[in-house]
């Protein structure tokens, strides 16, 4: 088997249909994409004999009767934390899905600051058909979109938590048109690994040999692994209880001191009926 090949997909992935694996002295014909894109990688060993290859390439007009699959579906997140959710997909884009007939494909690229790592969380996670991976499924890849990189993939009723191996991570949600309406919501977290130096200044350590931003502390949500983060915080649930508990112990001393006054005045009116009564007598 040669070690040197040459592949040619139809799309801007490395997980986009396959038009062809090419080694050896195979001539490849003259391939035209669908859409806009092509994919191509180029792989070989130490071992290069051969003069390696050269490609000529045009823009053409693509058939404007055939309605056009290029969804163009591609979110960019940054940041110390963020979401990735259903609802980020465009509503012209879901429009163009459903009046084109066509499967949605759209894929969010998380990038944080280098040397930093991603956390990824789910919230929630629905799939409208669960178990059926070729309808609806949600893939993660690192920074390169081959499928032979693929670092997860969920198209059941759950999913798991997942760490990157560095600062770039790849979603990609496909679903067949009687998918489409399947939702999810996933949290990721940048991270970096704590090493023999500790946390800085303005991050936290998530006891775990990790530090996070230090202002996702006490967020109300949980950024570090084992939860650490939100150990110990007030929540406004804690503040709205110590709130009400004011208000009832404020409310009993008024509504106390208005019943010692009542029977105060009790007492008296009849002590002074007495009296009257005593000297009537």
């Amino acid at each position: 088997m040669d070690a040197s090949n040459h592949q040619i997909r139809d799309g801007q992935y490395g997980f986009s249909n396959l038009i062809g694996k090419y080694c050896g002295r195979t001539f490849p014909p003259e391939i035209t994409s669908k859409e806009r894109y092509l994919w191509l990688h180029f792989h070989s060993d130490e071992s290069i004999e051969y003069q390696g290859f050269t490609a000529v390439y045009e823009f053409i007009d693509r058939n404007r009767d055939a309605p056009s699959t290029d969804l163009n579906c591609t979110i960019e997140k940054d940041g110390f934390e963020g979401f990735i959710n259903s609802t980020d997909v465009p509503q012209e884009i879901r429009e163009t899905v459903i009046r084109n007939k066509i499967p949605l494909d759209c894929m969010w690229r998380i990038q944080v600051q280098d040397k930093w790592k991603i956390q990824v969380t789910f919230l929630n996670f629905k799939l409208s058909k669960p178990n059926d991976c070729e309808v609806n499924f949600l893939d993660i890849f690192p920074e390169q979109t081959v499928m032979p990189m693929r670092v997860k993939n969920f198209c059941g009723s759950a999913g798991e938590g997942i760490t990157s191996d560095s600062n770039i991570l790849h979603m990609r949600f496909y679903a067949e048109q009687i998918a489409i309406n399947s939702t999810f919501s996933i949290l990721f977290t940048a991270f970096r690994d704590r090493g023999s130096g500790g946390c800085l200044e303005g991050e936290y350590d998530c006891e775990d040999a990790t530090c996070i931003d230090g202002d996702l502390r006490c967020n109300g949500r949980s950024n570090c692994k084992f939860l650490w983060d939100e150990e110990g915080c007030k929540t406004g649930t804690d503040g709205q209880k110590e709130h009400m508990i004011i208000i009832i112990t404020v409310f009993g001393l008024i509504l106390g001191g208005m019943v010692i006054t009542f029977l105060v005045n009790c007492i008296r009116k009849i002590m002074h009926d007495q009296k009257i009564i005593r000297v009537s007598l």
